[in-house]
């Protein structure tokens, strides 16, 4: 009788055990959004859309002795290109530049008469620049430092120090639409603000970030040869040196787009607007 009581008490502790124990709820068929807490969820971050200009820098090569040439290019563009602003005009021609631009449809032709004077076609450059994120045409380099002449605003001369840096064209972008006109039925295409700058740009490859930083800001931009354009879809810009600056390495005509040797080579510049989203 009482391993019969032992029994029947052994077997109420078990029940009650089993009874408290917590059971795992039935999961089948319930979605994952119906788990979501009740009530408003916030919304989710807008994404905004990446401003882009892109910009086909295409290099052509001209012997120097063939400049005069250069006038059949300079024919097919106007004298005063709409849109087209040069920094400080002055300083402009101090540093031995030319420059034109063309809406679409200039492009073959241009290319066309460049093909006829025999200039080498170097290279085609392809540059996606974000909206007020410069980006840096690379034409050649100062391999150690050392005080350097050049034309500053106005034409006057100025000394510098650079190097080792980069010599190049910086290529800035914003874009923007026009105001609407009245009576205008068709939305206003968008156009890019297009600011070319030729600078000195100090070599930080390699180096901690901090330094490359501080580094950067001793970039010398020759803001008296710079220049821009409010460009649309097509539109093109023809930059090239005058005749009697290219031996003068103080000017960006000389520093910049010209190439000595024997037979001294000059380069002539197309920026074509290939997209703008």
């Amino acid at each position: 009788m009482y391993k019969t009581i032992i029994i029947n008490c052994i077997t109420l502790i078990l029940s009650a055990g089993c009874s408290g124990t917590p059971q795992r709820p039935e999961t089948k068929g319930i979605k994952i959004g119906e788990l979501a807490p009740k009530g408003k969820t916030p919304n989710p971050p807008i994404m905004q859309p990446l401003q882009t200009t892109n910009i086909n820098i295409i290099t052509y090569e001209l012997p120097a002795k063939d400049m005069n040439l250069l006038d059949n290019v300079w024919a097919i563009l106007p004298n005063n290109a709409e849109g087209l602003r040069i920094t400080d005009p002055v300083g402009f021609a101090a540093n031995g530049l030319r420059v034109s631009a063309g809406t679409f449809g200039k492009k073959n032709k241009i290319t066309d008469a460049l093909k006829t004077i025999r200039a080498n076609n170097l290279e085609t450059t392809s540059l996606l620049i974000q909206s007020n994120q410069p980006e840096l045409f690379v034409l050649g380099r100062l391999t150690r430092k050392s005080t350097i002449a050049y034309i500053a605003r106005g034409g006057a001369d100025a000394n510098a120090e650079a190097g080792p840096a980069i010599l190049g064209l910086q290529v800035y972008a914003r874009q923007f639409k026009p105001p609407a006109v009245s009576g205008q039925t068709t939305p206003a295409q968008t156009i890019s603000r297009v600011q070319i700058t030729p600078v000195i740009a100090a070599s930080t490859e390699g180096l901690p970030e901090e330094l490359a930083i501080r580094l950067k800001q001793q970039d010398l931009r020759i803001y008296s040869a710079a220049f821009g354009m409010n460009m649309k879809l097509g539109d093109i810009i023809v930059l090239a040196p005058t005749p009697d600056k290219i031996n003068d390495d103080t000017t960006a005509a000389g520093r910049f787009l010209t190439r000595n040797g024997p037979e001294p080579m000059v380069k002539i510049l197309l920026f074509v607007c290939t997209s703008i989203t």
